[in-house]
């Protein structure tokens, strides 16, 4: 598949995952994007910032209570800056709080 990839004109490719958006275990990336860039920056920055500092969660979920669980789900992470990217508004909406509210 990677010539395949090469041939693509993305600087990002990330797998479709139902129901979610995307999987965030299959990610192509390749210079070129700062657009695509800035987006793994940012999931990069959000996986780190809830591993590190959980309670930040609840700073973004108002209704999330420990133990908190979008700390560890890099997919919904990915999600929710897939949607982010598209709306140009950082947003936290999507998955984190679905998923938060998926596990009470």
């Amino acid at each position: 598949p990677f010539p395949a990839l090469r041939t693509m004109g993305a600087s990002l490719v990330v797998m479709r995952e139902y129901p979610t958006i995307a999987n965030a275990g299959l990610i192509y990336a390749r210079p070129g994007s700062v657009e695509a860039r800035d987006l793994l920056d940012e999931v990069a920055w959000r996986v780190q910032l809830f591993q590190h500092y959980p309670e930040a969660v609840r700073r973004v979920v108002h209704f999330a209570s420990p133990p908190y669980y979008a700390n560890s789900d890099d997919q919904t992470i990915l999600d929710d800056v897939l949607v982010s990217a598209v709306l140009r508004n950082r947003t936290f909406l999507g998955s984190t709080a679905r998923f938060e509210a998926s596990t009470r």
